[in-house]
């Protein structure tokens, strides 16, 4: 055995060992830098569909708002007309009771006059 040969052998291994190792920690980090950047596209896609469905979202908050407001117009416009047509009522009502309360006082003098005239001696 050749010490010399010996070891120029355990130098040449020790190149090619090297060598791959490079080859190998290269490799991997051309791998993680594409998955860095594959990743970093991934998050920019999900940010980008956030503010997106963030934006729907408000758009239909504002919508609900929105027609939550005009029902509730909508309904204190009704509110005012039921009460317009209560007041309506109520007159229509007190002017029929004044009516009524008129044809009778008007029945009543005509029946006490009737009575008047058959109670007077003939």
């Amino acid at each position: 055995m050749d010490p010399v040969g010996t070891l120029k052998r355990i130098v040449e291994n020790s190149d090619r060992s090297t060598q791959a190792l490079g080859d190998f920690v290269g490799h991997h980090d051309d791998t993680a830098a594409a998955l860095a950047g594959q990743l970093s596209a991934v998050i920019e896609g999900i940010e980008n569909q956030s503010g997106l469905l963030n934006g729907k979202l408000e758009e239909i908050i504002q919508g609900i708002g929105n027609q939550a407001r005009v029902t509730n117009e909508k309904l204190h416009e009704v509110i005012i007309g039921l009460d317009h047509q209560s007041q309506l009522l109520a007159e229509k009502l007190d002017m029929l009771v004044a009516g009524m309360n008129s044809q009778s006082q008007l029945l009543n003098d005509k029946l006490t006059r009737i009575a008047e005239l058959l109670a007077q001696p003939r």
